[in-house]
């Protein structure tokens, strides 16, 4: 299958980023734009590959590729999400309530706020043992 393929070579690719472009070098200010936009293409990636496991019924898998993107991007509150419900969904119920609590965390210290409306809903979801 095509799109099976493409996935794979693509799950290849993602295994040679090795973080930010020039992270740590002190290179000045012209490769910022790269560094961001190979970012953007690295957590855009893992995220389809998330996506594609969930609609294949593969939770573990799928929380495979959500788990680098939330510490690539720990601000994407909706891979959050999608880590959170593709852990409940693979029987990680207690890591899924362990997550919202770090994230909830990391939410107060940083950003001096709390997580999401929507966020909030699957915690909740999740704590009482509801399909999610």
């Amino acid at each position: 299958d095509g799109d099976e393929d493409a996935a794979a070579r693509l799950g290849d690719a993602l295994t040679l980023y090795r973080g930010d472009f020039l992270a740590g070098e002190g290179a000045g200010d012209w490769h910022l734009e790269l560094r961001d936009h190979l970012q953007r293409l690295y957590v855009d990636s893992l995220m389809a590959l998330g996506t594609r496991a969930q609609r294949a019924k593969e939770p573990t898998v799928a929380s495979g590729w959500y788990r680098p993107v939330v510490q690539a991007d720990p601000l994407n509150e909706g891979a959050h999400r999608r880590l959170m419900r593709s852990l409940t969904r693979a029987g990680a119920r207690g890591d899924a309530l362990q997550h919202y609590d770090r994230l909830t965390a990391f939410f107060q210290r940083e950003l001096g706020a709390a997580p999401e409306r929507k966020t909030v809903e699957l915690f909740d979801a999740i704590r009482r043992g509801d399909d999610v």
